[in-house]
């Protein structure tokens, strides 16, 4: 590690984080950070994949070789949100699934001669470069913390936290952490993720002492990473890219509000957000229904430059796993989750009207698929569609020939709606929904997300 280095970054991923998020997060590092800014990534239960973007300014280390984190992940086995498989699913009762996170931290910290050490989830992009004025603002001297803090709930996000390593006290609190997972105190505490941990070791630290900086002392709701100073640069996506981006919260709203059963989407990807509609629809029915029409394995780079597709392809028998998988978990729970999925260009593989209670278009962004998309789905009550560009703060909007929901937006002559967002376009410009219904009051019962 350079000796001279102020700022080291920490994140970690498994294969399946980084095959869905991690791998675009190190490549938006390699081509926005300055190279005198490291990244040490920490990869575990997986080896380092063969396409792992490489740079001078970015460190890959085993996780696995970390003794303490494999004997706590034994000796905590059975607390991994489901208490060894005998009650549902909980991530707050989850004690494994973000050690992963301490460990990689509090390991850096020990061996690290940087000034400051910030962690950043392997879920965040960097969508243009990060000036060292913009770190010198954030860490300065006389903090021992940096942190997210919350008003909407009782603890901080940490996807981003920053620790002075000059400072005896915040080496003392990351010590303090590590002892708590090695002690296994985590199952002592009220919630047992490392947000929680954090912010009740935070306020003892506080107590004596400690210096902690809160980046959104004043931030409404629980997103507060992507309304923070940090957005400027960065977005947080929450564990899948563009599947937690906050314009998404009004999806599952509306599924949930309006009590959606079958839902047909075009883009399906890599299955996650087809599992968040889900769990919405299943809050209010037993069974849900879900049509999804994809790529998959047929994508190529000359689709992809057609339809403006930057994503990671994933193939049909990928989803499949994971949609069976999903399905299995609540059929424990006496729910029923049934699916399609529909492999190709949706020009050849919808060419017949399908009915459903709520539509989701994000499948080809060119204008002939988005308009093909459409026709064959209008008919339906409440249709939702991707990737409608709007000018950011500075003007900036994707040039037209990416504009093909824009386009289609304004041949539309049911009733219609904008819904603006916070979400960015790494090249410049706001990503808005646009929502079409045959129900005109839906625009005015739903406030703009």
């Amino acid at each position: 590690m350079n000796k001279d280095n102020h700022y080291v970054l920490i994140t970690s991923f498994n294969e399946e984080g980084y095959k869905l998020y991690a791998k675009d997060m190190l490549k938006s590092f390699k081509k926005f950070w300055n190279k005198d800014v490291e990244l040490e990534a920490w990869y575990h239960d997986c080896k380092l994949p063969a396409d792992i973007p490489r740079a001078s300014n970015i460190i890959y280390k085993n996780l696995n070789d970390v003794k303490d984190m494999i004997n706590y992940r034994k000796n905590m086995a059975r607390y991994d949100g489901t208490l060894g498989g005998t009650v549902e699913y909980d991530w707050r009762r989850d004690a494994i699934k973000w050690c992963h996170k301490v460990y990689a931290m509090t390991e850096t910290a020990r061996m690290s001669s940087s000034k400051w050490l910030i962690w950043l989830d392997a879920d965040t992009v960097t969508h243009k470069p990060v000036p060292k004025k913009f770190l010198n603002e954030l860490c300065k001297k006389e903090i021992d913390i940096l942190h997210l803090g919350r008003t909407a709930i009782d603890y901080s996000e940490t996807s981003f936290v920053g620790f002075n390593l000059l400072s005896v006290m915040a080496q003392e609190f990351l010590e303090d952490m590590r002892g708590c997972y090695n002690m296994g105190e985590t199952i002592a505490y009220r919630e047992w993720h490392d947000g929680f941990i954090f912010e009740r070791l935070l306020k003892i630290h506080m107590a004596h002492g400690l210096v902690a900086h809160n980046l959104t002392p004043s931030v409404r709701g629980l997103d507060v990473f992507n309304q923070s100073s940090l957005n400027n640069y960065l977005q947080h996506f929450k564990g899948f890219k563009d599947i937690n981006a906050s314009r998404y919260t009004f999806l599952y709203d509306m599924i949930e509000k309006y009590k959606a059963n079958k839902i047909i989407e075009t883009g399906t990807w890599n299955g996650g957000r087809a599992i968040k509609m889900a769990d919405a629809s299943f809050k209010h029915t037993d069974v849900v229904q879900y049509i999804g029409y994809d790529l998959f394995g047929l994508a190529n780079n000359e689709l992809d430059k057609k339809e403006f597709n930057t994503k990671t392809h994933h193939t049909l028998k990928e989803i499949q796993d994971r949609l069976d998988k999903y399905a299995r978990e609540k059929k424990k729970l006496g729910k029923t989750f049934e699916y399609v999925l529909h492999e190709g260009d949706t020009k050849d593989t919808l060419k017949e009207k399908m009915d459903a209670d709520f539509v989701f278009i994000d499948g080809g962004h060119s204008y002939e698929t988005v308009k093909h998309d459409f026709e064959m789905l209008k008919h339906n009550p409440q249709i939702v569609l991707d990737d409608f560009f709007l000018e950011d703060d500075n003007g900036k909007k994707p040039s037209e020939e990416h504009c093909g929901v824009n386009k289609l937006f304004e041949e539309i002559t049911l009733p219609k709606k904008v819904l603006k967002t916070r979400d960015p376009v790494m090249s410049g410009g706001v990503i808005g929904l646009a929502l079409v219904t045959q129900w005109k009051q839906l625009l005015h019962n739903k406030e703009n997300v």
